[in-house]
């Protein structure tokens, strides 16, 4: 009888830390030229705010945030001397999600 709860326990255990695991927003950044840096940042309501500060290689980019929990996220791009589009809803539930941007150098701007 004790085995069969210590099995329990631990079957329960590790699918708790599997399933947190599952949740992340994750993608690919395309147009950010060799040299610009972009701020990647993600929110749920005032509990959690998480940031990564990105530099271009001239290549795609990706970004990963992970371990985040359920519910509405906001993710948001900030890129000075770039077009890029507003704040995108992700909603997580259990499993991984895809954002992909493609943002665009605005004409005549080159900040050192």
């Amino acid at each position: 009888m004790k085995s069969k709860f210590l099995f329990l326990s631990i079957l329960v255990f590790c699918s708790y830390f599997s399933i947190l695991g599952q949740n992340s927003i994750s993608g690919t950044i395309n147009g950010l030229q060799a040299g610009d840096t972009l701020l990647v940042t993600i929110q749920k309501s005032s509990e959690h705010y998480f940031y990564k500060k990105l530099s271009g290689t001239g290549a795609p980019i990706t970004y990963n945030f992970q371990n985040l929990s359920i519910g509405d996220w906001g993710i948001k791009l900030d890129c000075k001397g770039y077009y890029f589009p507003g704040t995108q809803l992700v909603k997580l539930a259990n499993a991984p999600d895809v954002k992909n941007f493609t943002i665009s150098k605005s004409p005549g701007t080159n900040y050192f």
